[in-house]
């Protein structure tokens, strides 16, 4: 049987963080820790990764929510590397001093990758 592949948006902290090692300890699945630092990611995933009863298997990659490419790179990713995603925990947070407008993200928002 394969694993259930769970995409996590926004796990290097707060919500995403919590739902990462909680799932990863409770549930023999593949997650896919996603989010906009490298840095803080591995530092996430290391954290999950030593705790006792860790059932889940953990890995990182880079996504950027406001560049379409950098989605398209994620989409192409769990194609290429598990050929399906069962679950998506849409968590990801588009904010900060450069945040789209929303004029100029909404459209994008509801588009598909």
């Amino acid at each position: 049987m394969t694993s259930t592949i769970i995409l996590i948006p926004g796990a290097k902290a707060g919500i995403g963080f919590a739902a990462s090692k909680a799932l990863s300890c409770s549930s023999p699945s593949y997650y896919i820790m996603i989010g906009g630092s490298e840095e803080k990611l591995t530092a996430a995933m290391n954290e999950i990764s030593a705790l006792p009863g860790l059932k889940g298997t953990l890995s990182i990659k880079r996504l950027d929510v406001t560049d379409g490419e950098s989605i398209k790179a994620i989409v192409d990713y769990v194609e290429q590397q598990f050929s399906h995603l069962d679950v998506l925990i849409n968590n990801a947070r588009v904010g900060g001093l450069n945040a789209n407008t929303r004029e100029s993200f909404m459209p994008c928002s509801f588009c598909t990758a």
